[in-house]
């Protein structure tokens, strides 16, 4: 898998957590089309790089416990 592909699941993820639209872990990754243990290494990973992400389960989503949006940089820069 490219990193372009990994990029764009950690985008899609952060999309769905802040529309609240994650569902269970296993909706969530049915929506990724990933294995239920790919997707909480993903959520694991987003954890260890800062997200504030915690299962609400009055809304059946995960959930930022802040406000903000999971950001990557990744790539050349000349110097």
């Amino acid at each position: 898998m490219s990193i372009n592909d990994q990029m764009d699941r950690y985008l899609k993820i952060d999309q769905l957590i802040r529309l609240k639209s994650t569902g269970s872990r296993r909706e969530l990754s049915n929506k990724l089309g990933l294995s239920i243990r790919s997707t909480q290494e993903y959520i694991n990973e987003m954890k260890l790089n800062g997200a504030p992400i915690k299962f609400c389960k009055i809304s059946n989503s995960y959930i930022y416990t802040a406000n903000g949006k999971f950001e990557s940089k990744f790539g050349f820069t000349d110097v």
